[in-house]
Parts: C-alpha cells; structure tokens; sequence
C-alpha cells in the first residue's frame, strides 16, 4: 500500500531555509546555467526533511507577503489574515497577489475577498477586493465567492453602463451609467456563514443605484449574510437589484437563487427584479426591514417569446418584510409588489404605512415604450399583514383584474383586501381573484373586503372587529380602576362599544372617551372583564359583476355586513353570516 505523502507548510526565514540558500549561495550566484542545479539542491534539502517539492510557505501577514519573495520551489503559500490562515497556488495569470518576487498566486480552496486583500474591519473599504474576487471568478466562468464571518465594508463604488427603459425614444433601451459596490456576473455566487455571523455595511455614497447589482445573471446564489444600507431616507439605493443589461436585448434570469439574508436600511427597494423573464427563481428566508420603498419589488419586462411565458418557476417562501415606505409615502408602495407569474408562502408584512399596501399583485402594461407582466396564475397562501398603527387607512393585499389567481389562508390586521379592475393589462382584462380562509380584523377605516374587480369570489373569510379585553387575571386590570388606556388614536373609531361582564355599556353616562383611552363613571371591581370593541363599518363592499360570496361571515359589530352597489352589480351571495 501506497502512502500518500503529507505536504508540510515552511515558514518563511526558518533555520533550515536560511542555512540551504547560504549553502547554495555560490550555485546561484554562477548564473543562471546553474540555476538548475541550485532547484535539484532546493529538492534534495526538502525530500531529506520529508518535505515535497510543492511545500508551501506561510507569511505573517498580507504585507510581509507583499514585500518578501517566496521560495522558487515553492508552488503553495499561506498568508495570515487575522485569525484566517488563506490559502494561494502559483499562477501566472493570479490577480489575488504578488510576491515580493513578482510571482502572481491565485486562491487555493475557498474563494474569498480576503485573498484580495479585504480588511474586513469593518471601517476600511472591501468593495474594491470583493470585485476584483467576483471578476476572477466571472473570467474563469463562475464560481463562488465564499464571505467569512465578520463585517465587510463597502465604500468605494464602480460606475457600470446598463441599459434601461426610458420614455425617449419609446418602446428602446436606452443606456444609462450605473452606480453600485459589487457587481455579479452569471455563473458567480455570493454566500455567507448566515446573517446573524456576517454584515455587509454600505456607506452613504452619491448617485448610489444598489450595493449588490446581478448582471444578466443567471445559475448562481446569493445569500447567508446581513447587508445594511445608509438609511432608508436620504438615498435612493437598493439593496440588491437584478438584472441589470449589459446590451440593448432581453434577457432571462434563470437558475438565481436567494436566501438567508438580512437587508434593511435603503432608501429604495430592498431586493428588485427589474429587466427580463424569471425562470427556475427561489427566494427564501429572507427578512427585509426599514427600507425607504417596497420590500421586493419584482418586475417582469421585456421577456422574451409569448407574453404569456415570461416568468415560470418562481418561488418566494418564508419572506418577512417590516416597515417598508420610509421614503416614498404614496400609494404605490407596498411590502411585496409582485408582476408575472409566481408562488408565494408563509409571507408576513408588517408595519405598513399609510395609504400604502401589504402585497400588491400587480397588472401589467402592454404601453408601447414598456411591457410589464401581470401576476395572473399566481397563488398567494399563508401569510399576515399588519398596519404600522391603528385606524390608518392601510390596504393590506391589493388584487389587480389581471387574470385568475388564487389567495388562501391568511389573516389581515388593521388593513383591508381589495380587488381592482383595470384594463392597461395585457392578455386579461376581467378576471379578479379567488379567496378563500382569509380573516380581517379591525378594518375600522373602511370595509374589510372591497371587491373592484369582475368575477372575485370569496370563500369562507370572516370579517371581525378589533377587540381590547381588561380583566385582572391579565394584569391590566385592579379593583376601582377607571381608566381602561388605548394605543392612540385608536379611540377616534366611529364604532365603539364598551361591554362590561358581555354587557353594552352606555357612552356619556357608564363612560366617555378620550383619543388614547376610556374613563369609567365608577371603579371597576376585581372580577369584571371589560372589552372594548372598535367596530367595523362593513365587512364586504361589492362594486364588480358576477362577485361570488360564499360562507364565512362577520361579527355583531359591523354597522353594514355585505354593501351592494346597486342591483345589477351583485352576483351570488349565499350563507355569509352577518352575526356569530
């Protein structure tokens, strides 16, 4: 049996290197016919000491490896890098580092933008030996670019030309310099040891367009780290974009994989698919907070053959987006924007500001200077939607008339569902959701379910005011307590009714109302429970044909259970139960 012989690491400036190059001094300085003969010598030295040929050498840090040459026989090295030992093979073509000697090495094992030279501190500049290890891998046709557990700091950006939809010359391309701080090509993956273990912080820079730019990309992951932009107001940065084009063409995303990640602090979109089809597309586990527009903005343009089949195989689970609008307060924002055709599960958005949406499945446009698809056929199953505050108007989950889709098993806190009609879509023009097990609660602003669209059906949703309970055994409650205190201003509600041991107490005399709570006419006693109930104005608004409503119900504090536009504009309402 054969044994494999062990490769030992040389230190540089060891006793047995010094002695041999002293030795061999007067070999060497005959010139270079003797060069040989001082290798053979090199040789024998390291078999003698059980060293092969292609021992490597290992240097104190990046400096010394910088300044000091390395062993001529010597094909490894290792460089110290705190308390990372990296690994580099000999290369002629190596762009990771030069010698003292000038000998070029590339990594050896795990790529990392420490080979680079990345400080990681957290302080000084990692853009510039991240993209250099990006671009090493992109020439070698892709690869992954391992992150290490620390805080890398981006503050140098890159300037790249890409191509994007502009009102003039309509319906073209057009070019457009680009800002970010690491661009990834097809093929070149960017992976952490997890969120929690690694951070990526941005600076505050100029012009700024996103941090991570994905370039026509394709075949490769992102994720296992925090990035953590300037601030969500003040700059209009996204945290990760894809795809940018490199050429007036569409292009197909396929095979991009996202997960684990962290991203907030971004004065724009968190992540962003802009250009091109989406193909074989997962994003999972990953959690996006205080951004100055949408959480995910996900896009379909210009995808290439029938409208119909331009995004196909995308998967969004496990997707936490918290307090998204910083920046742009207007109706168009939301936590979750979706165009094409995709599945989303187990989606939780919270905090959404005013006059703003949850999740919006979104229509498409078939204008001629923009094509955009719509998210028909997509499904929508377990999520939670919650308001940045009380009695706000906050829509929770928008629907465009855009084609059939399907949304299931979700609850609703403080926002509303509506379902839209609009007729710049593509392809669809009258077909609204179908929705069924989904639950609002505290809809005070307005109606629970507002169905816009033709043909939305409702199955078995409820609809049920906001309730507030004081009892002592909860710990909000003491024997001649005459202040039951409210978040404000959620006692402006219209619809309000004080019940004391499940009975309706009467407003002026048993209690009156403050913006931040109610104050008893007499003290309570230890065993009473007080609920407070800020009612609904209407669980169902039907202003579409052919709406179909079937089961589910609402409770006895609604003033309007189902409000019908007129006649001829209702379809089959059958055993919703206005009281439980």
């Amino acid at each position: 049996m054969t044994k494999t012989p062990t490769r030992r690491s040389v230190l540089l400036g060891s006793p047995a290197l010094v002695a041999g190059v002293a030795t061999a001094g007067s070999a060497r300085a005959d010139g270079a016919q003797n060069t040989a003969a001082y290798r053979d010598w090199l040789r024998q030295e390291l078999d003698r000491d059980g060293l092969s040929a292609d021992a490597s050498v290992t240097f104190g840090d990046r400096s010394q490896a910088l300044t000091e040459p390395a062993p001529a026989m010597a094909q490894r090295l290792s460089v110290l890098h705190g308390d990372t030992l990296l690994c580099y093979r000999r290369d002629p073509q190596g762009t990771a580092l030069r010698t003292g000697d000038g000998a070029l090495w590339s990594p050896e094992g795990d790529v990392t933008p420490d080979h680079w030279g990345a400080p990681r501190d957290g302080v000084n500049d990692d853009a510039a030996a991240a993209q250099a290890a990006a671009d090493w891998l992109a020439l070698r046709g892709g690869g992954r670019l391992t992150l290490l557990s620390g805080t890398y700091h981006f503050a140098a950006p890159l300037t790249r030309l890409a191509y994007l939809a502009r009102k003039d010359p309509p319906g073209q391309l057009s070019p457009l310099d680009i800002k970010m701080m690491l661009a990834l090509e097809k093929g070149v993956s960017l992976i952490g040891p997890g969120p929690t273990l690694c951070r990526i912080t941005v600076a505050r820079t100029e012009g700024l367009a996103s941090a991570i730019g994905l370039w026509e990309y394709g075949d490769g992951e992102v994720g296992g780290f925090a990035l953590t932009g300037p601030g969500s107001t003040g700059n209009a940065a996204h945290g990760i974009h894809l795809s940018y084009l490199s050429a007036a063409a569409p292009h197909d995303n396929r095979g991009i994989r996202m997960r684990d990640l962290h991203i907030s602090q971004f004065g724009s979109y968190g992540i962003g698919h802009q250009y091109g089809g989406a193909y074989e597309t997962s994003l999972r586990n990953i959690t996006i907070e205080d951004v100055g527009a949408d959480g995910i903005d996900w896009k379909i343009r210009f995808g290439l053959g029938d409208a119909q089949d331009v995004s196909a195989g995308v998967h969004m689970t496990g997707i936490i987006v918290r307090r998204p609008g910083h920046r742009l307060k207007k109706g168009s924002v939301s936590g979750l924007g979706l165009r094409g055709r995709a599945i989303l599960s187990d989606i939780e958005v919270t905090g959404i500001p005013e006059n703003c949406a949850g999740i919006r499945m979104e229509p498409g446009t078939g204008e001629v200077d923009e094509f955009r698809q719509p998210a028909a056929r997509s499904v929508l199953s377990n999520f939670y939607i919650e308001a940045a505050a009380d009695n706000i108007p906050a829509r929770g989950l928008v629907c465009f008339s855009s084609g059939p889709m399907s949304i299931s098993n979700g609850f609703l806190r403080g926002a509303v569902i509506e379902t839209q009609s609009q007729t710049k879509s593509p392809t669809y023009f009258d077909d609204g959701p179908q929705i069924s097990g989904v639950t609002v609660e505290g809809a005070h602003s307005g109606a629970s379910f507002t169905l816009g669209a033709p043909r939305t059906q409702l199955h078995a949703c409820r609809s049920i005011s906001e309730k507030h309970y004081f009892e002592e055994k909860r710990g909000n409650l003491t024997s001649g307590q005459t202040w039951l205190g409210l978040p404000a201003p959620a006692t402006k509600s219209k619809h309000l009714w004080v019940l004391k041991n499940h009975v309706v107490l009467r407003a002026g005399r048993d209690y009156t109302v403050a913006d931040d709570g109610i104050a008893l006419a007499s003290g309570a006693a230890a065993s009473d429970l007080f609920m407070i109930v800020l009612g609904t104005v209407t669980a169902i608004r039907i202003r579409a044909p052919y709406c179909v409503v079937n089961g589910g119900g609402s409770d006895a504090y609604h003033l309007t259970a189902i409000d019908k536009a007129s006649s001829d504009q209702t379809g089959l309402q059958t055993g919703f139960l206005a009281e439980y």
